[in-house]
């Protein structure tokens, strides 16, 4: 039997990477192959429970120190010696490739990041060892397109998570609407603009009721904004929730304003369950699932003007009776099934 590492920089972080590793590792297990994380690191206190992790370095990447990277990608090659390897992460890639090139032969690629996100001489590096690889694993279609110029051969695109689709979806919304932001409490995945908008939204419409959900070093502010005298009553932190979905029914709206977003896990989720989503209109992955039915794109441009703008979209587009059923709709073509057959086709080849 063929055992299956799925390589990530941190088993103990609760972004989109962790979570795709979690649900990769279950579908394989589930389809009775041999499967675990291998998480180079770990920053949160280690209560490990569950086999499927294997932790090579038992601290945070900053206590680490600057010279740990290649200790650490020297166990990995040791430990992976016999595996199919799924990496996600660029660095941990490039470092593990050169130490042992002719393991690129039983390694997939999965694209988290786009390579137009890095350094020049970075993305020279990917492209060249990805060409080697078993395969390259795109999120989209954008994605597919943009890496067929080069990586043609070896190229699939498989979306990075499933969803269950809510069957039992109100066909009419209350009054009011409820909003939410879910993702880690940083500046690159726009929180602060999200408090920027819900304030404005909040002194438009009383009714409104924004959740909050995740973690990160913007908590202080979430905070303050949650307790304001404006949004008291109206605005509710629930920390970091796997299932955040359950704690919101009947959520309106789901807003993605990060700096970039590959794909947007979350996405699909909250769609699932029948919200509809605002983004930025130059987020590009999401785009892979919504329409102009089931969301609002607006521009970087936070004005009172454009927020008042984006109120009466909102409230436009949640009168129509039949949107939380588009929206689920929506991502239909995102289940376990189509998942699990997916990757079970890969690994079987390498």
């Amino acid at each position: 039997m063929k055992q299956i590492d799925i390589v990530v920089l941190d088993a103990s972080l609760t972004g989109g990477i962790e979570s795709f590793a979690r649900r990769l590792c279950a579908a394989f297990r589930e389809t009775g192959m041999s499967a675990r994380i291998i998480s180079l690191y770990y920053q949160a206190d280690l209560d490990l429970k569950s086999e499927d992790i294997v932790v090579l370095n038992p601290v945070g990447v900053q206590q680490a120190g600057r010279f740990s990277l290649f200790k650490t990608v020297w166990q990995l090659r040791k430990i992976t010696q016999n595996s199919v390897i799924i990496h996600t992460f660029n660095n941990i890639f490039i470092f593990s490739a050169l130490l042992n090139f002719s393991s690129l032969k039983r390694t997939v690629y999965t694209e988290h990041s786009s390579f137009d996100a890095v350094r020049p001489h970075v993305r020279f590096m990917l492209n060249c060892l990805v060409g080697f690889c078993s395969s390259l694993v795109c999120q989209t279609d954008y994605s597919r397109k943009k890496y067929s110029r080069v990586h043609r051969k070896n190229l699939v695109k498989i979306p990075p998570s499933y969803v269950e689709i809510d069957r039992n979806l109100p066909l009419t919304k209350e009054s009011g609407l409820q909003i939410a932001f879910v993702g880690r409490l940083e500046q690159s995945k726009g929180v602060n603009d999200f408090i920027k908008v819900s304030e404005t939204l909040i002194s438009l419409n009383p009714d409104i009721r924004v959740h909050i959900f995740g973690e990160g070093s913007f908590v202080a502010e979430v905070d303050a904004f949650c307790s304001s005298s404006r949004a008291k009553g109206r605005a509710t932190y629930h920390g970091f929730k796997n299932t955040w979905y359950e704690t919101v029914r009947g959520l309106d709206f789901l807003f993605i304003l990060s700096s970039s977003e590959s794909f947007s896990i979350v996405g699909i989720e909250a769609a699932a369950q029948g919200a509809a989503l605002v983004m930025y209109n130059d987020l590009i992955g999401p785009k892979d699932y919504t329409t102009e039915e089931t969301s609002i794109e607006i521009s970087r441009d936070l004005s009172y003007a454009s927020i008042e703008r984006l109120h009466q979209q909102m409230v436009s587009l949640r009168s129509n009776p039949i949107c939380a059923n588009r929206c689920a709709q929506s991502v239909q073509s995102y289940n376990k099934d189509a998942f699990q057959n997916d990757w079970s086709a890969i690994v079987r080849d390498v």
